[in-house]
């Protein structure tokens, strides 16, 4: 049912049951039997009720009252309900008086019945307005509502894009390091380390688009990026992987493990002469993904996080999952760093 559909609906319904109660008032407490003439009345309120509560209301978008504060609609409502009473009951006694041809309709207009039939008809106003301006106001609410969370979807998108457009040119310039490295030392193997890059950059391109992809994506670009490495730092350089395969189909953000592996390999491995080894563990337990990376190395006393990616990586997982997911940096031993992520499913 459209909003006229439901409008109309809500007008039939609401002055039938307001004629059925004057009718059940007339009938069983005042002892009046239903007549002809009653009947005819009752159907009468029941006309006259739809068409000046339907005037009422294009008065009221006229005079553009719903965009008035409560405190300034309250007065002038009340007054326009006492008008659309009186003119209701006023024509009410005309119509009868034409109908039934009424010879004291003078003395009607001037009696306390008139006035008693305007104060009711005009509570009956009040309370059509109320239920109005109630429903307008919700109405209003939850609309506010949604435009308040497109709002904060929107600034929540554009921050990710800030953070990926900081976050791919960092990994760039590492790798093409990397790359630099070895055109002197192995030119058969930086040909080989560039046909990765390119694998890991066209696959970065595709997963910049995309809020959250399959952790088995993610793998994808690690093992990439990690054999790429490889390529630089030779036996330096060991990896590890115990990936539980019910992981394999939780969501992440894009790149949220190649930074951790990113961060563990320059601010870890790459300052031990002897290397070291890197691994990555994922598990699921109680419907939450736990992804360990562990790399040799040390954080430093003074500093509990390093590098502008674990910054970076907590903002995303901020504004994507907000207090449901963690990070956490840490000596794992003496000689190890422990990043620990905990994911929820969505």
């Amino acid at each position: 049912m459209n909003r006229q559909s439901l409008y109309w609906f809500s007008q039939t319904c609401g002055w039938f049951f307001y004629t059925l109660l004057i009718g059940f008032y007339t009938q069983i407490i005042l002892g009046f039997k239903i007549t002809p003439e009653s009947a005819f009345s009752l159907f009468l309120i029941f006309v006259l009720g739809i068409f000046f509560s339907h005037l009422y209301r294009l008065l009221i978008l006229k005079l553009k009252l719903k965009d008035l504060k409560p405190l300034q609609l309250t007065p002038i409502l009340l007054l326009l309900c006492l008008v659309f009473a009186s003119v209701f009951a006023i024509t009410q006694a005309f119509v009868e008086y034409i109908v039934f041809n009424v010879s004291f309709l003078m003395d009607y207009l001037m009696s306390a019945t008139m006035l008693t039939n305007i104060v009711s008809i005009n509570f009956v106003f009040i309370v059509w307005s109320l239920i109005y301006f109630l429903i307008h106001y919700i109405k209003n609410y939850r609309l506010s509502e949604i435009e308040n969370l497109r709002w904060q979807a929107s600034v929540v998108e554009i921050e990710l894009n800030k953070l990926k457009s900081q976050l791919n040119p960092h990994f760039i310039f590492n790798s093409m390091n990397s790359i630099r490295a070895l055109v002197d030392e192995d030119p058969s193997k930086s040909k080989e380390a560039i046909t990765q890059l390119s694998n890991i950059l066209r696959n970065t391109l595709l997963m910049g688009k995309k809020r959250l992809i399959p952790f088995s994506e993610e793998m994808l670009l690690v093992k990439d990026y990690l054999n790429l490495e490889t390529t630089r730092f030779e036996e330096r350089l060991t990896t590890k992987y115990d990936i539980d395969a019910t992981a394999l189909d939780y969501e992440i953000p894009p790149m949220l493990l190649q930074t951790i592996v990113e961060n563990g390999i320059k601010h870890g491995i790459s300052k031990l002469p002897e290397g070291g080894e890197i691994s990555i563990n994922a598990k699921v337990t109680d419907d939450k993904m736990q992804i360990e990376v562990i790399n040799c190395g040390q954080l430093s006393s003074q500093k509990s996080e390093t590098g502008f990616g674990i910054i970076n990586t907590k903002q995303r997982l901020h504004l994507i999952f907000g207090d449901k997911a963690s990070l956490l940096l840490t000596n794992y031993d003496s000689k190890k760093v422990l990043t620990k992520i905990i994911l929820p499913k969505l």
